[in-house]
């Protein structure tokens, strides 16, 4: 090996590609996209009534009430700043209290509210 020759083995060198070769002619064998519907159930029928068999019926037709939680605040969160932007979050206490029990606390990360949030039962 002189000095002249090259350091690097020769199946790193770059060889030519047509690979971004842009070609006008178009592909016979490409596959069809499905058709479909774009609305599949009218919301409303030619009468103007809703209809019962629309997609969007169970949205509108009628709220189901929230079961609510475990552990809700007895009330809003009254000392939550005016300012904030943040809802508040639930947090556990690291240590159980003076009954042994681990109490939940909602805290605001924003404006550093705290409150108690005591068990509905």
């Amino acid at each position: 090996m002189s000095d002249a020759e090259p350091l690097y083995d020769h199946q790193h060198v770059r060889a030519s590609s047509n690979a971004s070769y842009a070609s006008s002619d178009t592909s016979e064998d490409s596959p069809c996209y499905p058709s479909f519907d774009i609305y599949p159930n009218a919301f409303f029928n030619a009468n103007g009534t809703v209809a019962a068999d629309s997609d969007s019926f169970a949205t509108y037709s009628g709220s189901v009430p929230v079961p609510a939680g475990l552990l809700q605040p007895p009330t809003g969160f009254v000392h939550h700043g005016t300012g904030c932007s943040q809802i508040p979050k639930l947090r556990v206490a690291c240590a159980p209290g003076i009954h042994g029990e681990r109490t939940m606390w909602s805290l605001c990360e924003q404006c550093g509210a705290i409150q108690m949030v005591e068990s509905s039962s």
